[in-house]
Protein backbone atom coordinates (compact mmCIF):
# COMPACT_ATOMS: atom_id res chain seq x y z
CA UNK A 1 0.00 0.00 0.00
CA UNK A 2 2.91 2.48 1.43
CA UNK A 3 4.73 1.72 -2.05
CA UNK A 4 1.60 2.31 -4.25
CA UNK A 5 1.17 5.32 -2.47
CA UNK A 6 4.81 6.47 -2.95
CA UNK A 7 4.54 5.41 -6.83
CA UNK A 8 1.33 7.80 -7.04
CA UNK A 9 3.54 10.88 -5.68
CA UNK A 10 6.46 10.10 -7.74
CA UNK A 11 3.99 10.87 -10.16
CA UNK A 12 2.51 13.26 -9.34
CA UNK A 13 5.73 15.46 -9.09
CA UNK A 14 6.84 14.22 -12.18
CA UNK A 15 3.48 15.57 -14.06
CA UNK A 16 4.16 18.39 -11.93
CA UNK A 17 7.76 18.76 -13.22
CA UNK A 18 6.67 18.35 -16.80
CA UNK A 19 3.82 21.20 -16.26
CA UNK A 20 6.22 23.42 -14.87
CA UNK A 21 8.43 23.16 -17.67
CA UNK A 22 5.94 23.41 -20.20
CA UNK A 23 4.77 27.04 -18.44
CA UNK A 24 8.52 28.26 -18.03
CA UNK A 25 8.48 27.59 -22.20
CA UNK A 26 5.19 29.34 -22.53
CA UNK A 27 6.86 32.54 -20.66
CA UNK A 28 9.87 32.37 -22.31
CA UNK A 29 8.00 32.48 -25.36
CA UNK A 30 5.75 35.52 -24.22
CA UNK A 31 8.61 37.27 -23.55
CA UNK A 32 10.16 37.13 -26.39
CA UNK A 33 7.64 38.20 -28.35
CA UNK A 34 7.45 41.28 -26.26
CA UNK A 35 10.74 42.04 -26.69
CA UNK A 36 9.86 42.16 -30.51
CA UNK A 37 7.73 44.07 -29.43
CA UNK A 38 4.86 42.95 -31.95
CA UNK A 39 1.71 43.32 -30.61
CA UNK A 40 0.16 40.54 -32.73
CA UNK A 41 2.97 37.93 -31.55
CA UNK A 42 2.35 38.87 -27.96
CA UNK A 43 -1.39 38.40 -28.54
CA UNK A 44 -0.65 34.88 -29.72
CA UNK A 45 1.97 34.01 -27.47
CA UNK A 46 1.12 35.39 -24.19
CA UNK A 47 -2.37 34.76 -24.43
CA UNK A 48 -1.80 30.99 -22.37
CA UNK A 49 0.73 32.19 -19.55
CA UNK A 50 -1.96 35.28 -18.68
CA UNK A 51 -4.74 32.69 -18.23
CA UNK A 52 -2.30 30.56 -15.97
CA UNK A 53 -1.77 33.90 -13.91
CA UNK A 54 1.55 35.28 -14.54
CA UNK A 55 1.11 38.90 -13.89
CA UNK A 56 3.62 40.25 -16.70
CA UNK A 57 2.10 38.18 -19.48
CA UNK A 58 -1.06 39.52 -18.90
CA UNK A 59 0.03 43.24 -18.58
CA UNK A 60 1.67 42.42 -21.69
CA UNK A 61 -1.34 41.10 -23.37
CA UNK A 62 -3.09 44.06 -22.44
CA UNK A 63 -1.05 46.91 -23.86
CA UNK A 64 -0.62 44.99 -27.07
CA UNK A 65 -4.22 44.39 -27.50
CA UNK A 66 -4.78 47.88 -26.27
CA UNK A 67 -2.29 49.10 -29.11
CA UNK A 68 -2.90 47.20 -31.89
CA UNK A 69 -7.45 46.60 -31.54
CA UNK A 70 -8.30 49.72 -29.87
CA UNK A 71 -7.55 53.44 -30.07
CA UNK A 72 -6.42 53.63 -26.55
CA UNK A 73 -3.34 55.28 -27.40
CA UNK A 74 -4.85 56.93 -30.18
CA UNK A 75 -2.58 60.62 -30.04
CA UNK A 76 -4.72 62.57 -32.97
CA UNK A 77 -7.89 62.15 -30.85
CA UNK A 78 -8.60 65.11 -28.65
CA UNK A 79 -9.88 65.14 -25.17
CA UNK A 80 -13.41 65.18 -26.09
CA UNK A 81 -13.12 62.98 -28.49
CA UNK A 82 -11.52 60.36 -26.05
CA UNK A 83 -13.96 61.15 -23.63
CA UNK A 84 -16.85 60.57 -26.18
CA UNK A 85 -15.83 57.78 -27.98
CA UNK A 86 -17.04 54.97 -25.77
CA UNK A 87 -20.64 56.18 -26.36
CA UNK A 88 -19.59 55.52 -30.13
CA UNK A 89 -17.13 52.32 -30.25
CA UNK A 90 -17.95 49.76 -32.49
CA UNK A 91 -18.86 46.62 -30.81
CA UNK A 92 -15.60 44.73 -31.21
CA UNK A 93 -13.15 47.09 -29.88
CA UNK A 94 -15.60 47.64 -26.63
CA UNK A 95 -15.45 43.86 -26.13
CA UNK A 96 -11.18 44.08 -27.11
CA UNK A 97 -11.05 46.97 -24.03
CA UNK A 98 -13.00 44.36 -21.81
CA UNK A 99 -10.79 41.65 -22.49
CA UNK A 100 -7.82 44.50 -21.72
CA UNK A 101 -9.12 45.58 -18.48
CA UNK A 102 -9.93 41.85 -17.87
CA UNK A 103 -6.34 40.96 -18.07
CA UNK A 104 -4.83 44.05 -16.40
CA UNK A 105 -6.89 43.65 -13.17
CA UNK A 106 -5.63 40.00 -12.76
CA UNK A 107 -2.48 41.40 -12.66
CA UNK A 108 -3.46 44.45 -10.60
CA UNK A 109 -4.50 41.35 -7.84
CA UNK A 110 -0.90 40.28 -7.77
CA UNK A 111 -0.15 44.05 -7.06
CA UNK A 112 2.08 44.20 -10.34
CA UNK A 113 3.17 48.43 -11.12
CA UNK A 114 2.45 48.47 -14.76
CA UNK A 115 -0.48 46.92 -14.53
CA UNK A 116 -1.93 49.64 -12.12
CA UNK A 117 -1.25 52.13 -14.19
CA UNK A 118 -2.28 51.45 -16.73
CA UNK A 119 -5.43 50.16 -15.87
CA UNK A 120 -5.63 53.50 -13.49
CA UNK A 121 -5.57 55.44 -17.23
CA UNK A 122 -8.31 52.88 -18.86
CA UNK A 123 -10.39 53.62 -15.83
CA UNK A 124 -10.21 57.24 -16.20
CA UNK A 125 -10.57 57.31 -20.04
CA UNK A 126 -12.94 54.75 -21.49
CA UNK A 127 -15.72 53.97 -18.97
CA UNK A 128 -17.80 56.40 -18.97
CA UNK A 129 -21.68 56.53 -17.10
CA UNK A 130 -25.06 57.24 -19.50
CA UNK A 131 -27.02 57.99 -16.88
CA UNK A 132 -26.36 62.00 -16.59
CA UNK A 133 -28.07 62.22 -13.19
CA UNK A 134 -25.78 59.58 -11.71
CA UNK A 135 -22.76 60.40 -13.61
CA UNK A 136 -20.75 62.97 -11.47
CA UNK A 137 -20.94 60.23 -8.24
CA UNK A 138 -19.88 57.24 -11.00
CA UNK A 139 -16.96 59.08 -12.22
CA UNK A 140 -15.86 60.35 -8.93
CA UNK A 141 -15.91 56.76 -7.45
CA UNK A 142 -13.93 55.53 -10.84
CA UNK A 143 -11.42 58.32 -10.67
CA UNK A 144 -10.89 57.19 -6.83
CA UNK A 145 -10.29 53.72 -7.56
CA UNK A 146 -7.78 55.49 -10.33
CA UNK A 147 -5.78 57.87 -7.79
CA UNK A 148 -5.59 54.47 -5.48
CA UNK A 149 -4.31 52.29 -8.67
CA UNK A 150 -1.81 55.41 -9.56
CA UNK A 151 -0.62 55.35 -6.12
CA UNK A 152 -0.10 52.07 -5.42
CA UNK A 153 2.12 51.77 -9.03
CA UNK A 154 3.77 55.55 -8.11
CA UNK A 155 5.09 53.62 -4.91
CA UNK A 156 6.39 51.16 -6.09
CA UNK A 157 8.56 52.93 -8.39
CA UNK A 158 6.36 52.98 -11.59
CA UNK A 159 7.24 56.05 -13.86
CA UNK A 160 4.62 56.88 -15.51
CA UNK A 161 2.60 56.78 -12.43
CA UNK A 162 4.93 58.70 -10.77
CA UNK A 163 5.09 61.54 -13.35
CA UNK A 164 1.36 61.43 -13.25
CA UNK A 165 0.58 62.16 -9.65
CA UNK A 166 3.27 64.43 -9.73
CA UNK A 167 2.00 66.60 -12.54
CA UNK A 168 -1.54 66.81 -10.81
CA UNK A 169 -0.62 67.27 -7.16
CA UNK A 170 -1.89 70.83 -7.95
CA UNK A 171 -5.58 71.07 -8.22
CA UNK A 172 -7.36 74.21 -9.92
CA UNK A 173 -11.27 75.23 -9.89
CA UNK A 174 -13.30 75.78 -13.12
CA UNK A 175 -11.94 79.02 -12.99
CA UNK A 176 -8.53 77.64 -13.16
CA UNK A 177 -7.58 79.35 -9.62
CA UNK A 178 -4.87 77.02 -7.55
CA UNK A 179 -7.37 76.02 -4.66
CA UNK A 180 -5.78 73.19 -3.14
CA UNK A 181 -2.68 70.27 -2.93
CA UNK A 182 -2.40 66.61 -3.13
CA UNK A 183 0.10 66.57 -0.06
CA UNK A 184 0.64 62.80 0.05
CA UNK A 185 1.82 63.38 -3.56
CA UNK A 186 4.62 65.32 -2.60
CA UNK A 187 7.30 62.83 -2.29
CA UNK A 188 6.67 61.79 -6.60
CA UNK A 189 6.72 65.65 -7.14
CA UNK A 190 9.99 66.05 -4.86
CA UNK A 191 11.27 62.71 -6.99
CA UNK A 192 10.58 64.41 -10.66
CA UNK A 193 12.30 68.12 -9.24
CA UNK A 194 15.32 66.35 -8.04
CA UNK A 195 16.19 65.44 -11.76
CA UNK A 196 15.78 69.25 -12.76
CA UNK A 197 13.03 68.90 -15.16
CA UNK A 198 11.53 72.19 -15.36
CA UNK A 199 8.00 71.69 -15.35
CA UNK A 200 7.99 69.83 -11.97
CA UNK A 201 10.84 72.26 -10.65
CA UNK A 202 8.06 74.78 -11.50
CA UNK A 203 5.27 72.66 -10.21
CA UNK A 204 7.29 72.14 -7.04
CA UNK A 205 7.72 76.03 -6.46
CA UNK A 206 3.76 76.72 -7.16
CA UNK A 207 2.92 74.05 -4.23
CA UNK A 208 5.68 75.51 -1.73
CA UNK A 209 3.96 79.23 -2.68
CA UNK A 210 0.70 77.63 -2.18
CA UNK A 211 1.06 76.43 1.35
CA UNK A 212 2.95 79.47 2.31
CA UNK A 213 0.03 81.92 1.52
CA UNK A 214 -2.33 79.30 3.02
CA UNK A 215 -0.49 79.45 6.46
CA UNK A 216 -0.43 83.54 5.95
CA UNK A 217 -4.36 83.48 5.18
CA UNK A 218 -4.84 81.21 8.70
CA UNK A 219 -2.62 83.63 10.02
CA UNK A 220 -3.83 87.12 9.24
CA UNK A 221 -7.05 86.60 7.02
CA UNK A 222 -8.46 90.20 7.02
CA UNK A 223 -5.29 90.77 4.51
CA UNK A 224 -7.17 88.52 1.85
CA UNK A 225 -9.59 89.02 -0.64
CA UNK A 226 -12.94 86.77 0.39
CA UNK A 227 -12.25 83.82 -2.10
CA UNK A 228 -9.17 83.52 -1.34
CA UNK A 229 -10.23 83.24 2.05
CA UNK A 230 -12.85 80.63 1.43
CA UNK A 231 -11.11 78.48 -0.69
CA UNK A 232 -8.69 78.34 2.30
CA UNK A 233 -11.84 77.54 4.85
CA UNK A 234 -13.16 75.07 2.11
CA UNK A 235 -9.95 73.29 2.19
CA UNK A 236 -9.73 72.93 5.76
CA UNK A 237 -13.14 71.28 6.52
CA UNK A 238 -11.42 68.17 4.30
CA UNK A 239 -9.23 67.80 7.25
CA UNK A 240 -9.70 65.78 10.20
CA UNK A 241 -9.58 68.44 13.68
CA UNK A 242 -9.74 71.72 11.47
CA UNK A 243 -13.63 72.22 11.38
CA UNK A 244 -13.16 75.25 13.91
CA UNK A 245 -10.92 77.11 11.72
CA UNK A 246 -12.58 76.27 8.95
CA UNK A 247 -16.09 77.82 10.14
CA UNK A 248 -14.05 80.82 11.63
CA UNK A 249 -12.55 81.53 7.77
CA UNK A 250 -16.03 80.96 6.10
CA UNK A 251 -17.57 83.54 8.33
CA UNK A 252 -14.84 85.71 7.80
CA UNK A 253 -15.22 85.18 3.96
CA UNK A 254 -19.07 85.55 3.96
CA UNK A 255 -18.86 88.73 5.74
CA UNK A 256 -16.41 90.14 3.13
CA UNK A 257 -19.12 88.48 0.05
CA UNK A 258 -18.03 85.69 -0.68
CA UNK A 259 -21.15 83.92 -2.12
CA UNK A 260 -18.56 80.37 -2.08
CA UNK A 261 -18.49 81.04 1.66
CA UNK A 262 -22.05 82.04 2.00
CA UNK A 263 -23.10 78.28 0.20
CA UNK A 264 -20.68 76.24 2.24
CA UNK A 265 -22.02 77.96 5.74
CA UNK A 266 -26.02 76.78 4.53
CA UNK A 267 -24.36 73.57 3.75
CA UNK A 268 -23.13 73.70 6.94
CA UNK A 269 -26.68 74.31 8.51
CA UNK A 270 -28.87 72.94 6.31
CA UNK A 271 -29.45 69.80 9.11
CA UNK A 272 -29.54 71.79 12.28
CA UNK A 273 -30.28 75.24 11.79
CA UNK A 274 -32.32 75.92 8.30
CA UNK A 275 -33.31 79.72 9.31
CA UNK A 276 -30.00 80.21 9.47
CA UNK A 277 -29.04 77.95 6.25
CA UNK A 278 -31.73 80.03 4.30
CA UNK A 279 -29.92 83.01 5.04
CA UNK A 280 -26.96 81.95 3.76
CA UNK A 281 -28.61 79.82 0.77
CA UNK A 282 -29.84 83.37 -0.38
CA UNK A 283 -27.19 85.48 0.50
CA UNK A 284 -25.16 82.79 -2.00
CA UNK A 285 -27.43 83.08 -4.68
CA UNK A 286 -27.69 86.64 -4.58
CA UNK A 287 -23.82 86.35 -5.09
CA UNK A 288 -24.73 84.50 -7.93
CA UNK A 289 -23.49 80.86 -6.92
CA UNK A 290 -24.90 78.26 -9.19
CA UNK A 291 -25.47 76.27 -7.16
CA UNK A 292 -27.69 78.64 -4.65
CA UNK A 293 -29.58 80.06 -7.27
CA UNK A 294 -30.71 76.42 -8.14
CA UNK A 295 -31.57 76.10 -4.44
CA UNK A 296 -33.47 78.94 -4.46
CA UNK A 297 -35.42 78.56 -7.36
CA UNK A 298 -36.22 74.84 -6.65
CA UNK A 299 -37.63 76.86 -2.75
CA UNK A 300 -39.62 79.11 -4.45
CA UNK A 301 -40.95 76.79 -7.00
CA UNK A 302 -41.98 74.65 -3.64
CA UNK A 303 -43.91 77.83 -2.44
CA UNK A 304 -45.98 77.97 -5.63
CA UNK A 305 -43.97 81.38 -6.50
CA UNK A 306 -43.22 80.53 -10.23
CA UNK A 307 -42.20 84.28 -10.77
CA UNK A 308 -39.31 84.48 -8.68
CA UNK A 309 -38.45 80.77 -9.08
CA UNK A 310 -37.95 81.36 -12.69
CA UNK A 311 -36.15 84.11 -12.01
CA UNK A 312 -33.67 82.13 -9.92
CA UNK A 313 -33.49 78.96 -12.33
CA UNK A 314 -32.57 81.29 -15.09
CA UNK A 315 -29.78 83.31 -12.93
CA UNK A 316 -28.61 78.91 -12.49
CA UNK A 317 -28.21 78.91 -15.33
CA UNK A 318 -26.43 81.88 -16.75
CA UNK A 319 -23.53 81.05 -14.49
CA UNK A 320 -23.31 77.37 -15.69
CA UNK A 321 -25.40 75.32 -13.67
CA UNK A 322 -26.73 72.58 -16.25
CA UNK A 323 -29.08 71.27 -13.84
CA UNK A 324 -31.31 74.22 -13.74
CA UNK A 325 -32.64 73.25 -16.72
CA UNK A 326 -34.75 70.52 -15.71
CA UNK A 327 -36.29 72.55 -13.35
CA UNK A 328 -37.00 75.63 -15.41
CA UNK A 329 -38.82 72.81 -17.59
CA UNK A 330 -40.91 71.74 -14.68
CA UNK A 331 -41.62 75.28 -13.80
CA UNK A 332 -42.53 76.62 -17.28
CA UNK A 333 -45.01 73.36 -17.61
CA UNK A 334 -46.10 73.18 -13.95
CA UNK A 335 -45.74 76.38 -12.36
CA UNK A 336 -44.15 74.66 -9.17
CA UNK A 337 -41.81 71.72 -8.14
CA UNK A 338 -43.54 67.91 -7.85
CA UNK A 339 -40.82 67.02 -5.22
CA UNK A 340 -40.35 69.12 -2.13
CA UNK A 341 -39.14 66.42 0.52
CA UNK A 342 -35.53 68.08 0.94
CA UNK A 343 -37.44 71.73 2.05
CA UNK A 344 -39.65 70.28 4.33
CA UNK A 345 -37.57 71.88 7.38
CA UNK A 346 -38.07 75.12 5.35
CA UNK A 347 -41.28 75.26 4.69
Amino acid sequence: MKLKLLATLIGALAIAHVHADEEAQLRAQCFDAVKGADNEAIIEQCELPADLGDAEAATSLALAILNSKTRFFDTTLTKEELAMRTFKLPVEEKIHLWDAITYLESAVEQNHPDAQFYLALLIRDTIISNNVEGQTIYLTQRFDRSNQLLFRAASQGQLGAIKQLASEILVYDKDKNLVDIHEHYLPFLQQMAASQTPEFVTILTQYNAFLAQAKAIRQNPENFAADKIANEAIRLLRKPNAQALALQLLNIAADKGSSKANYQLALFNDKQAPKQAFSFYMKAAEGKHPKAALWAAEYFGCQKDATQAKSWAKLALEQGNRNAEETLDELNQYGDISDCTRFEAYL
